[in-house]
C-alpha cells in the first residue's frame, strides 16, 4: 500500500540504503504481524508510517515535524504514545544536569502539542465531542477482552497449562472462547503483583539506560519494551518494532539480535508441539519480543563512546 511505500522510502531517505533493506527484510520476516493480519489492510497502516516517520524526523533534526509526526500516530492508535517515554526521559535528563531545557527537545513536544490541538479541534469539529467518550469506552472493552492473538507481559501473565484455548474450548458453546477468557481473566488478576513488579523493575532499567543517552530517536527507539511489557496489544499491531529494527543504524550488534529474534520466532511457528493453537503461539512469541526488547536496553546500558572529532587539518606554513 502507499502507507508501507512512504514508510520505507522514509527509512531510505533517513538511514540510508542499507539499514532500509535491513528493516525490510525485518518486516517481511517477523510473524505476529503477518500478511494474515495485515494483507489487503487499505490505508490501515497509516499509525506506522507516521511513527517510523518520526524516527527518521528525529535523525534528520526535524525536531518540531517529528514531534508532530508522533502525535498523529498516537492520536489514531493511542499506544505509540509510548515512544514518548524516551524522549521524555532525554528531556528531563538534560534538564537536571544543565538546568535548562534543550531547544530542540521542547520543539518536538511543541510540534506534539500544536498537532495534537489542531487534529483533536478538527475531529471534534466533524464527529463531535461525544465521539472521543465512545472511542474511550471501545478501547476499554478491547482491552478487558482477551484474544487468542494477543501479545504481551499480561499476555505471559495470564497463561495457565490448564488454561489454555486446546483444553478450555466449547464448540458448542454459544461463546466457544468464553471459559478460556474467563480462566485468562482470573489467572492475570491473581498475578498482578507480578505484573506491576515486573513493570517497576523494566522502567526503572529503561531510565537508567535512557539517561546516558543523547540522541532521539535512539531514546525513541529503545521505549518499545513499555510496549511490551504495559498494554496488551493483538499481535499485529507488533511491527512497531520497525522503530527498533532501526537501531543496526547505531549498532552491529542490535542487527545480530534483531536476527536472532526473527529466527527464534519462526522456529516457535513450525515447532507446532508449543505453538500449534493460536494462544500458545502467540504467547510464545511474546517471550521472543519481551526478550528481544530487554536486550536492547542491555546492549546500550554501556555508556556511550564518544566519538573521537577528525584531526584539523596542520596550518600552511609562512613563506
Amino acid at each position: 500500500s502507499s502507507d508501507l511505500a512512504l514508510t520505507f522510502f522514509s527509512i531510505w531517505w533517513a538511514f540510508g540504503l542499507e539499514t532500509c533493506c535491513f528493516v525490510l527484510f525485518f518486516w517481511g520476516v517477523q510473524f505476529p504481524a503477518n500478511g494474515y493480519f495485515t494483507g489487503g489492510a487499505f490505508l490501515r497502516q497509516d499509525w506506522l508510517l507516521y511513527l517510523v516517520l518520526s524516527a527518521c524526523l528525529l535523525r534528520k533534526r526535524y525536531w518540531g515535524l517529528a514531534g508532530a509526526s508522533l502525535a498523529m500516530s498516537a492520536l489514531l492508535r493511542v499506544f505509540p504514545a509510548f515512544f514518548f517515554a524516551g524522549i521524555g526521559v532525554v528531556t528531563v535528563t538534560h534538564y537536571l544536569k544543565h538546568k535548562r531545557f534543550a531547544k530542540h527537545h521542547l520543539r518536538v513536544f511543541a510540534g506534539a502539542a500544536l498537532a495534537s490541538v489542531v487534529l483533536v479541534a478538527g475531529s471534534i469539529s466533524v464527529a463531535g465531542a461525544e465521539s472521543y467518550g465512545n472511542f474511550v469506552r471501545h478501547i476499554e472493552l478491547h482491552h478487558r477482552t482477551p484474544l487468542t492473538n494477543n501479545m504481551g507481559l499480561p499476555v505471559l501473565l495470564s497463561f495457565s497449562p490448564e488454561g489454555r484455548a486446546e483444553r478450555t474450548r466449547e464448540p458448542d458453546a454459544l461463546d466457544e472462547f468464553g471459559k478460556w477468557a474467563e480462566m485468562r481473566q482470573e489467572t492475570f488478576q491473581r498475578r498482578r503483583t507480578s505484573f506491576l513488579a515486573i513493570n517497576a523493575f523494566l522502567i526503572c532499567v529503561f531510565v537508567l539506560v535512557v539517561r546516558k543517552i543523547k540522541t532521539l530517536w535512539v531514546a525513541m527507539a529503545l521505549s518499545a519494551v513499555l510496549l511490551v511489557s504495559i498494554p496488551t496489544l493483538t499481535c499485529y499491531y507488533y511491527t512497531f518494532f520497525l522503530v527498533p529494527a532501526l537501531l543496526a543504524k547505531a549498532s552491529a550488534t542490535t542487527a545480530r539480535m534483531s536476527l536472532l529474534a526473527l529466527g527464534i520466532g519462526g522456529l516457535l511457528v513450525v515447532w507446532g508441539r508449543v505453538s500449534y493453537q493460536w494462544d500458545d503461539r502467540f504467547t510464545t512469541q511474546s517471550v521472543v519480543y519481551l526478550c528481544f526488547a530487554f536486550a536492547l536496553l542491555v546492549g546500550f546500558m554501556q555508556e556511550p563512546k564518544k566519538v573521537a572529532a577528525p584531526a584539523k587539518p596542520a596550518a600552511r606554513p609562512a613563506a
